[in-house]
């Protein structure tokens, strides 16, 4: 499935890969600093889905906005970025708990993607994108540790000298 050797993604992985880093990059750079803009609105927003006590969502507003901002950089960076991947899956999880929760309950919520600045209900496209989320870090932390595993080209030239 890959280029020949053991352990090395294949090149369309690791071009897929990169767009991947950079989407949620982007992305996630900006959500966390639209929910910073107000973290008592997005407390709110979380109070709705009903799966947290009021300090609870508190908590969890102040906290998600900055692992959001924490895993664009650590993405950005390439000695962080296994540890990129690991947040943006543990986030992926997360939104798709809520909004799948919220949507099998039938809760008419917005999901609070971008903080307070869009309404975006609750339904298919959210469950889409939440689960979305998850696969491509899924994805993303799998091309990690496949690539971590490869063997360097600098280690193969010591060994044969």
């Amino acid at each position: 499935m890959g280029d020949g050797k053991p352990g090395k993604p294949p090149v369309m992985s690791r071009h897929a890969e990169r767009w991947i880093r950079i989407g949620l990059v982007v992305l996630y750079a900006i959500t966390g600093i639209l929910k910073l803009k107000d973290p008592a609105a997005f407390a709110f927003t979380l109070e709705n889905y009903r799966l947290l006590p009021a300090t609870g969502s508190a908590a969890l507003a102040l906290f998600v906005p900055w692992m959001e901002i924490a895993c664009a950089l650590t993405l950005l960076s390439s000695s962080w970025r296994g540890t990129g991947w690991w947040i943006a899956a543990l986030l992926g999880f997360g939104f798709s708990v809520f909004v799948l929760s919220a949507w099998i309950r039938g809760l008419d919520i917005h999901c609070g993607c971008w903080g307070d600045s869009a309404y975006q209900p609750i339904g298919v496209i959210a469950a889409i994108r939440a689960v979305g989320l998850l696969i491509l870090a899924l994805f993303g932390l799998r091309h990690q540790l496949r690539a971590a595993r490869a063997p360097s080209p600098k280690a193969s030239e010591t060994q044969v000298r």
